[in-house]
């Protein structure tokens, strides 16, 4: 009997150490559980800074982040454009070719590239969508390098040309 009650503990224990275990880690890696992170942008234009990399590509938007991530997001792009902008019936597409990388105050902790387009219609505000790559991440969020990113938004075309373009719009990893 005595050696019943000794042995009934010890599959619970086991079972117990086991469920730990594959908690603690799975909570270790919180980033790679979700296939998709999602995050909204709010973004400025920033090209009358004139702040280059030690490229050449120019500092041409910032965006505060929220969402699965958060901090800055910095776009640079290179000193001229993949394609010529191309004019059709009502309005202008313009491509886009960037790098880009989110902060978490004064460290990096995203990289990557990404390609895409603007369209702007006569007389009204932009659109604008991308696909990339995620090249660089640290610490936690290293399972998120060579996955891909999407990014899409609104650019709010200012009346006054002297006042920067504003926008929202979303960035997501798959």
């Amino acid at each position: 009997m005595k050696r019943k009650s000794v042995l009934t503990p010890t599959p619970l224990l086991v079972l117990l150490f086991m469920m730990l275990s594959v908690q603690t880690a799975f909570s270790a890696d919180k980033a790679a559980l979700k296939t998709i992170l999602t995050c909204q942008i709010e973004y400025w234009s920033v090209v009358h800074l004139d702040e280059r990399d030690d490229d050449g590509w120019l500092l041409a938007w910032k965006a505060t982040v929220s969402g699965d991530l958060t901090g800055e997001l910095r776009y640079w792009f290179p000193e001229t454009p993949p394609a010529p902008e191309s004019i059709y019936r009502d309005g202008e597409v313009g491509y886009y070719l960037a790098r880009w990388e989110l902060w978490d105050g004064e460290e990096l902790i995203l990289s990557g590239e990404s390609a895409g387009k603007t369209v702007i219609p006569t007389g009204e505000d932009g659109i604008w969508d991308g696909h990339g790559i995620v090249m660089r991440a640290s610490g936690d969020l290293s399972p998120l390098k060579g996955r891909k990113t999407y990014e899409t938004g609104t650019v709010i075309m200012p009346e006054d040309p002297a006042v920067p373009s504003t926008g929202s719009g979303m960035f997501v990893i798959y």
